[in-house]
């Protein structure tokens, strides 16, 4: 007799599959906001902890900046697996507050054999926080250039990554999440021509 094994999928499987889905979307349509609200988020860093439990696992690392760092950290680790590190090693790195405070120039930007070793960075926003910057942008997924508005997050952070991806294949992906759970993404292949 021949069994076939079936696999049930629970809802949070599901949530974290669709999840990547769209960030794969979003990373293909930089600066094109997409939704994850389908998921009620449970408190303040509900959003960020999808992206963890999508993103990241036993075999990467991470860290946090801003607000709430041990219990954000610990979280993570419980849904994880994952070992907090500095920023100078983390794969993935959590701005909880929108602003890093200058700290992403820490961040590993990969080497020329393996661009693909640099960091995530996963700002989490509050569009009634701080101001609303825009960018124009050109690269891979743009047609020509776009031009993006960002909200709650502050333009130097934008003129840092903008120096940090100058030297291509080497940079910083970037994922941004609202609170209200939309999201968009920077991957390091694209350019920030302005920022305004």
């Amino acid at each position: 007799m021949n069994y076939v094994n079936s696999i049930i999928l629970n809802e949070e499987t599901l949530n974290c599959q669709r999840t990547f889905r769209l960030l794969v979307n979003a990373m293909c349509n930089p600066g094109k906001i997409y939704d994850i609200s389908f998921i009620d988020s449970i408190d303040r860093n509900g959003y960020i902890y999808l992206i963890a439990k999508t993103l990241i696992d036993n075999e990467v690392s991470f860290c946090i900046i801003g607000d709430d760092k041990d219990k954000t950290a610990k979280k993570i680790f419980e849904l994880t697996g994952s070992v907090y590190k500095d920023i100078t090693e983390a794969d993935f790195v959590i701005i909880t507050d929108s602003n890093s405070r200058g700290e992403i120039v820490k961040a590993k930007i990969g080497t020329p054999e393996y661009p693909d070793s640099g960091a995530t960075l996963i700002y989490y926003l509050s569009p009634n926080n701080i101001q609303t910057v825009k960018l124009k942008l050109k690269g891979p997924g743009i047609k020509e250039e776009k031009i993006v508005s960002v909200e709650g997050i502050k333009k130097e952070e934008f003129i840092l990554l903008k120096t940090i991806n100058a030297n291509y294949p080497l940079g910083l992906d970037s994922i941004f999440i609202y609170e209200s759970g939309k999201i968009l993404s920077l991957p390091r292949s694209t350019r920030i021509l302005e920022v305004y």
